[in-house]
């Protein structure tokens, strides 16, 4: 009887099933346990949300890079009425440049779980400047503006939506951070 019952044991082991005496609560709570099982669920977790991050990250940058190519020329015209031509093709910056400041602040606030109203103020108001701007130069169909005064508006939307992935991916690596027990408390 008792080979039967080692048999039996194997066989339950060999499938999968919890051996006679299995306590799941007891198995679970243990360290060793979730860290053996959490491993490769969480690493796959890691690494496609580092390759969304990633593909985040050249979605925005390519939004942002088009859209500044896109109006780079409307903005440089609006300028060409009342500056020289050597500093009109300068202008965009001056309206891109705070922008710019104020979008590497608001990615630098977000990596370190801060929010910087001051800075969505600051890349609003010249998305808005942009955006009316470039409306201005184009003439007074609604399909045409649309496609002039879009491009500030996308970058803005693109960032928003990086920085609402940075710091969802903020929450859940402190989240995992609270979750591992300290090595003071298990000893």
């Amino acid at each position: 009887m008792e080979s039967r019952t080692v048999g039996v044991e194997a066989l339950m082991q060999e499938i999968g099933l919890p051996a006679p005496g299995f306590h799941p609560q007891v198995i679970a709570d243990r360290p060793e346990h979730r860290s053996q099982t959490a491993r490769p669920a969480g690493r796959r977790a890691d690494v496609m949300g580092s390759l969304i991050g990633f593909l985040t990250a050249a979605v925005v940058t390519v939004a942002c890079v088009l859209g500044w190519a896109i109006s780079y020329h409307p903005l440089q015209n609006v300028a060409l009425s009342r500056l020289p031509r050597n500093l009109s093709q300068y202008w965009p910056f001056v309206v891109y440049g705070p922008w710019m400041a104020a979008s590497l602040s608001v990615l630098r606030a977000a990596l370190g779980g801060r929010k910087v109203a001051n800075s969505w103020t600051i890349i609003l108001v010249f998305a808005g400047i942009a955006s009316a701007l470039c409306v201005v130069d184009t003439p007074s169909t609604m399909p045409e503006a649309v496609v002039a005064g879009l491009p500030p508006v996308t970058a803005v939307v693109c960032l928003q939506q990086m920085v609402r992935q940075l710091l969802a991916a903020r929450q859940v690596s402190q989240d995992d951070v609270r979750q591992k027990p300290s090595h003071r408390a298990s000893r």
